[in-house]
């Protein structure tokens, strides 16, 4: 599996675009919008866009919910792990935004997008920064397409996947 860094001004770039995309939406929609940051990488992605998105702006509820599909670099766990949801605003907006940093086997935005659309009468939207054609969902707003086999590392995160890579 290739291992590809990324830097924090790839992030940033990203996240504008993403902000930008989202924005034209929020627009286009004309309903109540919020955003719901997946943990642990869509919280930092989130935070970000949310900041590019209130520059324009915009002040959009804001959810989290806690959701792990990964026990190490390339191993999947069996089920996915979710625990504490939080959603801060009594009504849940028309559209949800589902924010997180990569679509790698798009078994968490399925998870999540089920956990938020089941009852919900509004749109679920998914948001990732990276897509991999692998992914059984392809994000609604995506910034980048990666190869199945490549491995992103933020730099969130680099010294977790680093003692990922040595428990192994």
């Amino acid at each position: 599996m290739q291992q590809t860094e990324i830097s924090w001004n790839e992030v940033d770039h990203h996240c504008r675009l993403l902000a930008n995309r989202i924005a034209k939406t929020v627009v286009q929609t004309e309903v109540q919008c919020g955003l719901l940051f997946v943990a642990r990488g869509g919280l930092v992605l989130g935070r970000m866009i949310d900041g590019y998105l209130r520059k324009q702006g915009f002040q959009l509820p804001i959810g989290f919910v806690q959701a792990r599909s990964y026990k190490a670099i390339g191993k999947i766990d069996s089920a996915i792990e979710m625990s504490t949801v939080f959603w801060p605003e009594l009504s849940i907006p028309k559209l949800i935004f589902i924010i997180d940093d990569i679509a790698d086997t798009g078994r968490t935005l399925e998870t999540v997008s089920h956990l938020f659309g089941e009852g919900h009468n509004g749109g679920i939207m998914t948001v990732c920064m990276f897509y991999k054609a692998q992914s059984t969902v392809q994000p609604s707003i995506y910034s980048c397409m990666v190869d199945d086999d490549e491995w992103i590392t933020f730099p969130y995160e680099t010294e977790d996947t680093r003692r990922d890579e040595i428990c192994d």
